[in-house]
């Protein structure tokens, strides 16, 4: 049975798509509308109306990517995109262990290598580029 790819049902793999599009779509506009004063986890503000895009939940999922992964965050996005596309394409996915293992280890790769600027901090000013992940990879 396989659980990473596109089924031989063309229905299920087309809705299964729009949800990893749809949620691919909100995590790309929750992290290119982030402001750092918006309310969240750690993040007290007198803001009552966030300003991202996505609302309160937006903000509060691209504060903790950014936090966590720096700019690979924006990699998360891209690859739920290209996830969703292949299941509307009903194309099986080969190997899709061995894909999922390279994504991981291209985002991680990707934070360890923002990660050795450690004194640039380019998100809001204060948040450093390859995150509290890329901070660890790189030491």
């Amino acid at each position: 049975m396989k659980y990473l790819g596109p089924t031989s049902r063309p229905r299920l793999n087309e809705a299964v798509a729009v949800v990893f599009l749809f949620a691919g779509l909100f995590l790309l506009i929750s992290l290119v509308s982030y402001n750092p004063f918006d309310p969240s986890w750690n993040t007290a503000t007198a803001a009552a109306k966030p300003l991202n895009l996505m609302g309160r939940a937006g903000a509060t999922l691209a504060d903790f990517l950014l936090q966590a992964f720096g700019f690979a965050a924006y990699a998360i996005p891209v690859l739920t995109l290209l996830l969703g596309w292949s299941w509307v394409r009903s194309v099986p996915i080969h190997t899709p262990w061995a894909k999922l293992a390279g994504s991981a280890m291209l985002v991680s790769a990707s934070c360890a290598a923002f990660g050795f600027g450690s004194t640039w901090r380019p998100i809001a000013d204060s948040l450093p580029a390859g995150g509290v992940v890329g901070g660890i990879l790189a030491d």
